[in-house]
């Protein structure tokens, strides 16, 4: 911030701004699926971006001069301070995690917001990593990379890798691994698969721990909740069925279940 008014942190968004212009249909897909992302912040988004669209429509993959404009224009908008939030540390950060071929590319935002990017090219030698390696690879580096916003609290990880949700249950560890593994555990974070379909930064299971942890901010004495419902005319029958399902409930708290004490309602 300045007398000019609010910039943003060109370190924070180098890895937009030097993205290489794209060879194939593949590559702009890639590209747009990462600016659609964001496109509420942008105004005029779908005319900016039309001549990119344009080039993956036909059989036969052609980069316009058109398409390069849209295509600077798209990443100096989502570079700029309309797009990117300034980081709150009263909210909760959400990582996110993704490994090609040859690179590995993070978003670090807040309530779907972008806040920082990061980007690594790989070398030769990591590039014959097998995939789960790669994703892998691609989250403790960016742990590492934003460990000076992360460290104190806990935060949302989303990787498209299913099987790094079974990080922590590997009974045999190569050296790398276990390596990654002593880093991982500096960290509190709880991970979440998301399909490279999806178009959400969180989903219903993230809204859940993100309520808690912003209510246990918010509330005094919040905790003393998780001991009330034992007690509590409306709720101890759902308490009870969430704590010990084998009751027999005929069906009527079936949507119930419980969370570091909580007890919720499906979503």
């Amino acid at each position: 911030m300045s007398s000019e008014g609010l910039k943003v942190d060109q370190e924070k968004v180098k890895a937009v701004l030097e993205w290489p212009t794209s060879q194939n249909a593949t590559e702009v897909r890639s590209f747009y699926g990462l600016a659609n992302f964001y496109r509420k912040f942008i105004q005029n988004f779908s005319l900016i971006a039309a001549p990119m669209t344009e080039c993956i429509k036909g059989k036969v993959f052609k980069w316009t001069a058109a398409a390069q404009r849209s295509f600077k224009s798209l990443k100096k908008k989502m570079s700029g301070a309309p797009v990117l939030s300034l980081l709150n540390f009263d909210k909760v950060f959400e990582v996110e995690c993704d490994a090609s071929r040859v690179g590995i590319g993070e978003i670090l935002s807040q309530e779907g917001r972008p806040v920082a990017y990061f980007s690594e090219k790989l070398n030769e030698a990591k590039q014959k990593y097998l995939v789960y390696d790669k994703e892998f690879y691609a989250l403790v580096q960016a742990l590492k990379y934003w460990r000076h916003y992360l460290l104190p609290r806990e935060f949302m990880v989303y990787t498209d890798h299913q099987a790094l949700k079974f990080i922590n249950s590997q009974e045999k560890l190569n050296v790398q691994h276990a390596k990654w593994v002593e880093t991982l555990e500096s960290f509190i974070f709880t991970l979440w698969h998301k399909s490279r379909k999806s178009n959400q930064v969180a989903d219903a299971l993230s809204c859940r721990t993100t309520l808690l942890i912003t209510m246990s901010m918010e509330v005094t004495d919040f905790a003393s909740v998780k001991d009330q419902y034992e007690r509590d005319k409306d709720f101890k029958r759902a308490w009870a069925y969430a704590k010990s399902p084998i009751i027999d409930s005929g069906n009527l708290f079936d949507e119930y279940f419980l969370q570091d004490g909580y007890l919720f309602k499906g979503k």
